[in-house]
């Protein structure tokens, strides 16, 4: 009930900012705009890109009002798949909806095409499926996890990897250890020059999709040291702070006129994950906390799973905080792994630290916008 409050209440201030009746801005997602552009234009794509966007080309035919719908029914289900978090805590299941409710990128981003809302989706399926006792239902999760691909191809090699890898856990004995293992393997394949080249190329040349970003020149310059045996390591250092910790710094937009609510969902959605941010990196001072013996074989497997993700993210050279979103439940989940005593720590750790960056960006890093409602993308056109 609350999602579906949620979703009424963004999409009446989507409707406002369209007609310029408040003065809002930064109202849709613009990717989802890039998205729409790829079913009209037919842009040349690769073959994975290209079945999204036969698949976004089918739901234009139904109507642009039909994204809504079938973005608040995956959203809806997402809810109900939390359920596989009953293998932390009950709590786990709780804080796990609490991140999809409230996350303001997926509920801007459910007027149109959207790909968070569609691998949120899909990870959890692919895992309630995984986790059932039944054969033939495990392998419609794998079937599941394949069909990631198709959306996101890195993000579903992450969910088929973790599943094939399975197997190995009993070896480790501990998630943490077989991570530690994918790690030193990807840093001592990394200091390969052809290899290195290989996934610095693969990347893109240039970063060429992501010169508007205000983090371009960063990423370029860690491109660069991530292509050196040595300097790969800082690289890898800052990276994990830009994707985990650093987002919680961005550009305070909370007091600006007009008020652009995507950025301002994309900061408040950086203070919610940075408590949760900061106990999953707990997590490796007290990995024993997650061994086979205090705790089961589906928690030890999520946690396998969202470690090669987020570590997906940091080697890729774009700074794209939005691409852990599909993780967010589960990093939230983790949360009741820890002890009462750390939890309470994080907290207040967490609370003094976000109140005196809100603070210095408030006072210091404002960022002032423009309206931009000149372009109205199709997926709006049915308001």
């Amino acid at each position: 009930m609350m999602l579906l409050c949620l979703l009424a209440i963004t999409l009446v201030l989507q409707f406002t900012a369209r007609y310029q009746f408040l003065p809002i801005t930064n109202h849709f997602v613009y990717d989802s705009y890039t998205y729409e552009l790829r079913v009209l234009y037919e842009r040349n794509v690769d073959p994975f890109a290209n079945s999204f966007t036969a698949l976004n080309a089918f739901f234009y035919s139904l109507g642009a009002y039909s994204f809504i719908v079938i973005n608040t029914i995956m959203l809806l289900i997402s809810i109900y798949l939390c359920r596989i978090f009953k293998c932390i805590s009950d709590n786990s299941v709780s804080l796990a909806r609490f991140i999809i409710v409230f996350n303001p990128y997926l509920l801007i981003g459910a007027i149109g095409p959207n790909k968070e809302t569609f691998l949120l989706f899909l990870s959890l399926l692919c895992f309630y499926l995984y986790f059932h006792r039944l054969s033939y239902i495990k392998v419609l999760g794998f079937l599941v996890a394949l069909s990631a691909l198709f959306v996101r191809p890195v993000f579903g090699m992450v969910l088929v990897t973790t599943i094939l890898i399975v197997p190995l856990l009993s070896l480790f004995k501990n998630p943490i250890n077989f991570f530690i293992f994918i790690l030193v393997f990807y840093f001592a394949v990394n200091s390969i020059p052809f290899i290195n080249v290989i996934l610095t190329e693969s990347q893109g040349e240039d970063l060429a999709s992501f010169q508007t970003s205000s983090l371009y020149e960063i990423a370029l310059v860690l491109k660069l040291m991530n292509q050196n045996p040595l300097l790969q390591f800082p690289a890898f250092f800052i990276k994990t702070c830009l994707i985990l910790i650093t987002p919680i710094v961005r550009p305070n937009a909370f007091f600006s006129i007009p008020y652009p609510i995507l950025d301002v969902g994309y900061t408040f959605m950086a203070y919610i994950l940075f408590p949760f941010n900061l106990s999953l990196l707990l997590i490796f001072l007290n990995k024993k906390t997650v061994s086979l013996y205090n705790t089961n074989r589906n928690t030890q497997i999520l946690l396998l799973y969202t470690l090669i993700g987020i570590l997906t993210t940091i080697i890729n050279s774009n700074i794209t905080f939005r691409y852990i979103f599909p993780y967010s439940p589960i990093i939230a989940s983790f949360f009741y792994l820890h002890s009462l005593k750390t939890r309470n720590r994080v907290i207040v750790l967490s609370f003094f630290i976000l109140l005196f960056t809100f603070t210095v960006t408030l006072a210091f890093f404002k960022k002032e916008f423009e309206m931009d409602n000149f372009i109205i993308p199709q997926f709006m056109s049915w308001f």
